[in-house]
């Protein structure tokens, strides 16, 4: 699944820390590979504890909530 700028996403693989498993963040940039693969494109994610740069294959979109 390829993500753009302001996605909400949870971090979902290779969670090094366990404040980090599951958290929700807000994707700021996208640094496109070159092999055209979504999954190793890279993406800097702003978490409430600070920024960090993620494979596409360790997130998750979040669904937006629907207000009714």
């Amino acid at each position: 699944m390829e993500f753009k700028v302001g996605d909400e996403v949870r971090w979902r693989h290779g969670v090094p820390e366990l404040k980090a498993k599951n958290a929700l963040g807000t994707i700021i940039a996208v640094i496109p590979n070159e092999t055209g693969v979504d999954e190793l494109t890279l993406y800097e994610i702003q978490f409430d504890f600070g920024a960090f740069t993620l494979f596409g294959s360790q997130i998750a979109k979040e669904p937006q909530s629907k207000a009714g």
